[in-house]
């Protein structure tokens, strides 16, 4: 490991100062001025991952379980050329795993139940299980505070150093024990994670589908890489930080003001896409929850005949981003192999493994992708939005860009009364996206959540990135904005 190299102060700092007096134009965000020579800036389409027709064949991006076990055997031997360093396991889920799924799984701890939960540490190989909260933060773009963005630099030095992860020799896999749509969103955000922060495309993958199931690992052989304990209490002490990755891949994620731009049609090439429900897309009343759960169901919305109860808060608008197609994420995986009840619950388990890349491919085609186009892609949260987004930019190599504010970000900011008897935005905000939305819907007062306004008036909806791109040329001591800090999330964030 080696220490942080220095870098050169940022320079183009004269670029913010032009921001701050661009005026109030909440149409269009440029920081190109803010990149550091020192971390040259990204194309989506350089960052963008072909994979091979078959999933087996690929060394990162999205792996199979039959290539992670043969490293896992003889990680030493059987490790890619460039890689040096370790490999390093990383689970977004455990899964509640309650029953033995074979007789390979032993109880190794005594507790009457044999379990294959864990991916077991093996020379060369570690393995943790890390929480939901750890791949989003609450932050502000400068406008408005959003609930889950790409965490900041300082969260994401925290876990390079807390696991000793050097992501310039190691080779990091995310993967799902007990396979679930919300693993496999984790999943892809803990991916989008690393790459926004400049790890190399060659250094990190996901393993496509759960560890549990047959079609990944082998009944029978579970209990070979699987077991109740992974490599425990982590090692801490890296020294690696994002300074040490040459690269600013900050382009993976599209700003609320990119977005409007994209959507009066400013933005040329570019395909967006809803992860989310048809319903939401189509601007289904109440489609979408904010994050509170204390308003009035004044409408019975529930039908349930309570019209003083609580219930959960949306946003002000129900629709989608103008011009924006629509495919329902779960569609991309495989949910019809279920041939075990490896989790103990009422139903046999399927793999949520994604679909081969020709029929993924024909799919994105019918939605209208012609080649050229930069995706845009978004959900309620950029949850759902992972699964379209490696399918667009990891398995079939299109430009592929993240909305990472979404669609609870896009569909409060309107001039409308909210539960606290305010406004969301003032008339006169240029922020205001009533005009920009698909089958728009408006949500009875008293159902609004009130969202956290920075500034309605702000020049630019820029904050996470340049804070990001600061932080990364070493000019600012942390990589927060205003209104930062972690959220844990639902099981399901997206609620897809």
């Amino acid at each position: 490991m080696s220490t942080t190299r220095n870098v050169k102060p940022l320079i183009g700092l004269m670029g913010v100062a032009s921001l701050l007096l661009a005026g109030c134009q909440g149409t269009e965000d440029s920081t190109a001025s803010l990149y550091d020579s020192a971390y040259p800036p990204s194309t989506a389409a350089a960052l963008a991952d072909t994979s091979a027709a078959n999933y087996d064949d690929n060394r990162y991006g999205l792996i199979s379980g039959a290539t992670l076990t043969h490293w896992i055997d003889d990680w030493a031997a059987n490790k890619p050329a460039y890689i040096s360093g370790e490999l390093i396991i990383i689970q977004v889920s455990d899964g509640a795993l309650t029953n033995a799924v074979d007789a390979s799984c032993v109880d190794t701890n005594g507790d009457g139940t044999g379990v294959c939960k864990y991916f077991k540490p093996a020379p060369g190989v570690r393995s943790y299980s890390l929480g939901a909260n750890t791949w989003s933060e609450t932050r502000s773009n400068g406008v408005t505070e959003t609930i889950s963005v790409v965490p900041s630099g300082d969260k994401m030095d925290a876990l390079l150093a807390a696991y000793d992860i050097d992501p310039r020799n190691d080779m990091i896999v995310f993967a799902m024990g007990y396979g679930g749509t919300s693993a496999a969103m984790q999943m892809g955000r803990a991916h989008y994670m690393f790459r926004y922060w400049g790890v190399g495309n060659k250094h990190v993958a996901m393993l496509n589908g759960g560890a549990t199931h047959a079609s990944v690992i082998p009944a029978g052989s579970r209990g070979t890489y699987l077991g109740e304990a992974n490599s425990g209490v982590a090692p801490t002490g890296g020294t690696v930080t994002v300074r040490d990755l040459p690269r600013d891949n900050t382009i993976l994620q599209a700003t609320l003001g990119e977005m409007m731009a994209v959507a009066r049609g400013e933005v040329a090439n570019a395909f967006v896409w809803d992860a989310r429900s048809a319903g939401e897309w189509g601007g289904n009343l109440l489609s979408t929850n904010a994050s509170a759960s204390d308003c009035v169901d004044v409408d019975d919305a529930d039908g349930d005949g309570n019209v003083v109860e609580t219930t959960s808060c949306k946003s002000a608008l129900n629709g989608t981003v103008a011009g924006a197609v629509n495919l329902d994420y779960v569609q991309l995986l495989v949910t019809n192999d279920a041939t075990e009840n490896v989790g103990g619950t009422a139903a046999n388990d399927p793999s949520y493994r994604y679909k081969d890349k020709a029929t993924v491919s024909a799919m994105v085609d019918a939605l209208g992708y012609t080649p050229g186009q930069t995706v845009y892609t978004f959900c309620r949260t950029t949850y759902r939005a992972m699964i379209t987004g490696t399918v667009t930019g990891t398995i079939l190599g299109y430009p592929t860009r993240y909305y990472d504010g979404a669609m609870v970000e896009w569909l409060q900011m309107a001039n409308v009364t909210n539960k606290s008897g305010g406004e969301n935005l003032p008339a006169t905000s240029p922020w205001q996206t009533t005009a920009l939305t698909d089958n728009l819907t408006y949500n009875t007062a008293a159902y609004v959540d009130t969202p956290v306004i920075t500034d309605a008036y702000a020049a630019s909806s820029d904050a996470v990135v340049a804070a990001d791109r600061l932080y990364k040329s070493g000019s600012s001591a942390s990589g927060t904005t205003a209104g930062s800090g972690s959220v844990a999330l639902p099981a399901n964030p997206c609620g897809g």
